[in-house]
């Protein structure tokens, strides 16, 4: 039952959000399921959104709308 009800959820959520709302700079989403569906795409890793949804109403995704450029705070420059 709890797995339906967050597949529906997260159908739903898809199906309400368009590509501006979701950041293009980062790899992957937090999708926090609370009366209006919020995703955050400010991750860099898997692990780093799997870390913050810990104990929420809430999931990790790749972002469908990612461009593969990441923000110069979240990039490694290698010297």
């Amino acid at each position: 039952m709890r797995a339906t009800l967050t597949a529906l959820a997260l159908i739903c959520s898809c199906v309400a959000a368009n590509a501006s709302d979701w950041d293009h700079r980062h790899p992957f989403c937090m999708i926090l399921f609370t009366p209006v569906v919020h995703n955050d795409c400010s991750f860099a890793s898997i692990e780093q959104c799997m870390a913050r949804v810990k104990g929420l109403p809430a999931q990790c995704q790749r972002n469908p709308y990612f461009t593969g450029t990441q923000s110069n705070r979240s990039r490694r420059r290698h010297h």
